[in-house]
């Protein structure tokens, strides 16, 4: 047990009943650390231990790299929980009371690989093997949680990671032996070997996750307060609690200094936004609802985002098509939302939030989430003291600014209604990849007809996503819908009216390469696809053959793929598809990369600064007098800044340049040449401190001088 002691940390907001000691397992290790820095990552704590088996790729939540899992008990039922996360986004103030466990915790060459290791490496699933690691734990967490997981569902999951040399193909045929309903028999793909020199040992069961150390779920969670490069961290366990440390913090030093987090997946998306004050709320009993009601179901702010699509596929079967297709909707549509362990991490009500709170600011946040329940009818219930009863509950599609809420406003639930008898149901997207990007536009649709095939009076609702800067429904086209029989001709006639009133609310976002055109003409075709299906819903024998692709969703079918060797049997054992032995090592993760080699003594991180423009000439002068100046800022602004590494430091007779024709700059001189464009290299103690000095130089202290030409676009 790896353990540390801190002193009580004073502070104004929190009593002495909070600690500074963070307690967590890691791999089946107790560890306990005093007053842990709010801003270290969890992927930033694994290395510095020497646990380099987990990866950073993007550090952004998109790749998968850096999955590990996280266990615990579910604070209600005491079930174990059992999810795949990103951790580089994931805070090491966070995992207070979890279980963590790393590819390294589950098994290794020498003592014997978990199944999920070996099924990848056995069956070609890794190249460089970078990826690998985070595949490995992201198959292992899903089947903790999901014993009896069917090879459809394993082809749901991945999402979330990206490989960039294997290709997912072997990947999946090695995870797919491990499905319920795996039958060797029909794997048509030629079996890759083994080295019958190389023992691999393997396990029969996966890694046994012991819940038992973790603390009581019926206990209160303890209180946490810790502090460290000037920002941080509460963990009240009430709801009253969390609103007065939120009102307070607020009203002394501004909302924008305040942040409530419990996924911080949001950071993956907004990582300029680095409040001061952060306020842990997981472990608020209050905000973790989720119940089957007689009209619909109830959700807690903080409950998981896939938490709650589980959650509503499952009710959904058991209420029937009739009550559930809403439900059964947004199941669907919440699979193309991320990945699957952004939606592990992240909360419904997060989501919620940054939507609201972005639409004028920071860049808007399309939000799936917010469109889908919304369509559905979606209320939202906020809880401050302000509010008559405590409480307030609003029409989700009515949210307010969250400027204008109280001090004290925390979201506290969301109650989904059933849907009714001759009510209709969809959503829609259109992103630049299915799953891990934000939509360009997305919508839903809820109608319920009268037995004349009319719509009902306050029945139509027309939500859209990406065309303004909030979620907006379109009004005005459902009035003119409203009695009107829902034929081809209603069709034609309201087209019109929603093009003119798309173009109304549709705010040009030209800087990210999609035209205004191209949005307005989504959204006609979304509420084109809805009509189409309904009609074949109420009388799919009137609908023309042709037109039925278009009213249903396109539900891929499992993918199919072999792979084949030719072998030449008097070169044997060359051509045989022997799988290398550095595969075992790459999905257990005791391979070493360069990022992974502990530095020696004396060494520091080293982060690139790079530039913002195609063709430019630039200086160190924008905030600053120069290079000197600069870095005698960093230091003074940045705690373990040491140096900046600049072109000026490449010695007489030293060289510059690198490349097949000695034309391209280990540092650029004062002139870049493209976006990218390597100009400087931070060196710092951490590897925290080193990218935000990057940050910080990037926009506020190179003055660029723009040159033409510039070739911005392939068009």
């Amino acid at each position: 047990m790896k353990e540390l002691r801190a002193p009580s940390l004073k502070s104004t907001v929190v009593d002495d009943s909070y600690t500074s000691e963070l307690v967590f397992w890691l791999n089946g290790e107790k560890v306990v650390i005093a007053n842990p820095d709010p801003t270290i990552a969890l992927t930033d704590y694994l290395h510095s231990i020497g646990l380099t088996g987990t990866k950073v790729g993007c550090g952004q939540g998109g790749c998968g790299a850096c999955t590990v899992m996280l266990s615990h008990r579910d604070m209600s039922t005491g079930q174990p929980v059992h999810r795949a996360v990103n951790s580089c986004l994931r805070p090491l103030c966070a995992v207070d009371g979890y279980i963590v466990t790393t590819t390294e915790g589950i098994g290794n060459v020498h003592d014997g690989l978990d199944p999920t290791q070996y099924c990848i490496a056995k069956n070609n699933g890794t190249q460089c093997g970078f990826c690998t690691p985070g595949f490995v734990m992201n198959t292992h967490a899903y089947l903790q949680q999901n014993p009896e997981a069917t090879e459809a569902d394993f082809e749901k999951i991945y999402g979330g990671n990206l490989c960039r040399c294997t290709g997912y193909r072997p990947i999946l045929t090695g995870v797919r032996t491990l499905a319920c309903d795996y039958e060797e028999s029909c794997d048509k793909s030629q079996k890759c070997l083994i080295d019958p020199s190389f023992d691999v040992k393997v396990r029969d069961e996966l890694a046994k996750i012991d819940l038992e150390q973790t603390p009581a779920f019926n206990l209160p969670p303890r209180l946490l307060h810790f502090a460290g490069s000037g920002r941080e961290w509460f963990r009240p366990n009430t709801l009253e609690e969390v609103m007065r440390i939120k009102k307070q913090l607020s009203e002394t030093n501004g909302r924008d200094s305040v942040k409530l987090v419990f996924g911080n997946t949001a950071t993956g998306i907004y990582p300029d936004e680095k409040p001061i004050y952060i306020i842990d709320i997981s472990r608020v009993r209050e905000l973790t609802t989720i119940a089957k009601g007689d009209s619909g179901v109830t959700v807690g702010a903080t409950t998981p985002i896939q938490t709650m699509l589980e959650f509503a596929e499952k009710v959904a079967k058991e209420v029937g098509d009739e009550k559930g297709r809403g439900l059964a909707a947004l199941a669907y549509h919440g699979q193309f939302i991320a990945g699957l362990q952004v939606r592990s991490a992240g909360s419904v009500g997060g989501n919620i939030f940054i939507t609201r709170d972005h639409a004028l600011r920071g860049g808007p946040f399309p939000s799936d989430l917010f469109t889908a329940m919304s369509a559905l009818g979606t209320t939202i219930t906020i809880a401050s003291l302000e509010y008559d009863g405590g409480r307030k509950q609003f029409d989700l599609i009515d949210m307010p600014p969250t400027e204008a809420l109280p001090q004290d406003a925390i979201i506290l639930c969301f109650d989904i209604p059933y849907t009714s008898k001759n009510e209709y149901v969809q959503t829609y997207r259109i992103a630049r990849r299915p799953q891990m990007a934000h939509p360009i536009v997305n919508a839903g649709f809820r109608v319920r007809l009268d037995s004349a095939g009319k719509i009902e009076a306050d029945s139509m609702t027309m939500v859209y996503g990406g065309l303004a800067t909030m979620i907006q429904r379109t009004s005005q086209t459902e009035r003119f819908l409203e009695g009107k029989t829902w034929s081809a001709e209603t069709l034609k006639a309201a087209l019109p009216v929603l093009k003119k009133e798309v173009l109304e609310i549709t705010v040009p976002m030209d800087e990210e390469g999609i035209t205004t055109a191209y949005r307005t003409q989504l959204a006609e075709t979304f509420f084109y696809k809805f009509f189409l299906h309904v009609a074949n819903e109420r009388n799919p024998q009137e609908l023309k053959k042709e037109y039925v692709s278009a009213a249903n969703h396109d539900i891929r079918a499992l993918s199919q793929g072999t792979q084949e060797f030719i072998e030449y049997p008097e070169m044997f054992p060359l051509t045989q598809p022997y799988i290398k032995r550095a595969a075992f090592v790459q999905t257990s993760g005791e391979i070493r990369y360069t990022q992974d080699v502990a530095l020696p003594v004396g060494g520091l991180h080293g982060a690139m600064v790079k530039s913002s423009r195609p063709h430019a000439k630039f200086s160190f002068t924008k905030n600053t007098s120069g290079l000197e100046s600069l870095i005698e800022l960093l230091k003074k602004q940045f705690p373990g800044f040491k140096d900046l590494v600049t072109a000026a430091d490449v010695p007489p007779g030293g060289t510059n340049m690198i490349g097949l024709g000695d034309d391209d700059p280990v540092f650029s001189d004062g002139l870049v040449t493209s976006v990218g464009a390597p100009i400087a290299m931070v060196l710092a103690e951490s590897i925290p401190v080193a990218k935000e000095a990057v940050e910080f130089i990037e926009k506020e202290c190179i003055a660029y001088d723009d040159i033409s030409p510039a070739v911005i676009t392939l068009a």
